[in-house]
Order: structure tokens, then sequence, then C-alpha cells
């Protein structure tokens, strides 16, 4: 996750898409610190168990999509819980660091 944050922009806005009463950490985030925030406390606060397979990835200049599936376990009622996820990432180069906005 260090390694992760680093490559993340100040201003990054990561959306999760789903919802919002049977996942609880969807929604829109804003920020650097708000999506470390959700990777590494709220949505492990709530999922055990998580696994992210990266199925397909293209990439373009500066500009990458990635088709994955996410599987999981509910911590409160141990279900499991199994979806696919896309990313859609933008590369920008700032001086001597690569900036991502997911």
């Amino acid at each position: 996750m260090d390694t992760l944050a680093t490559y993340l922009d100040d201003e990054v806005v990561w959306t999760i898409s789903g919802p919002v009463d049977i996942l609880p950490f969807c929604g829109q985030r804003v920020g650097k610190d708000a999506v470390m925030k959700l990777l590494v406390q709220e949505s492990p606060a709530f999922l055990a168990d998580r696994r992210f397979v990266p199925n397909i990835m293209l990439v373009d200049g500066n500009n990458a999509a990635v088709l994955a599936r996410l599987t999981a376990t509910k911590r409160g009622d141990g279900d499991a819980i199994s979806h696919r996820i896309a990313h859609s990432i933008k590369f920008r180069r700032e001086g001597r660091q690569i900036r991502v906005d997911h």
C-alpha cells in the first residue's frame, strides 16, 4: 500500500460504484488520504481474505484500463463476495514523478 500511495495524485478521484446498503465502502473518495483510508482501513474492516485478480490490462500511452475480479468474505456474516472491477487510469508525468488519476 505504501508503494501505491507514492503513485496516487494528491487530488485523485476514486469511485466505487455499487449498492451502499450491501457494500458500505462504495462511493466516491477525493484525495490521496481518503483513498488510502478506504484501501487500508475501510475496505479491510468490512472484507476479509480479499483477492484482486486482474484478467485483462490495456495500456495506450498514458492511459490504462484493467478488468479484474475481486473476491472476499464479508466480516459480519461470512458471506462470499465476488464481483468484476473495471479500472480506468491516467498517468501524468510531472517533473520526476508519475501522477496517477484513478
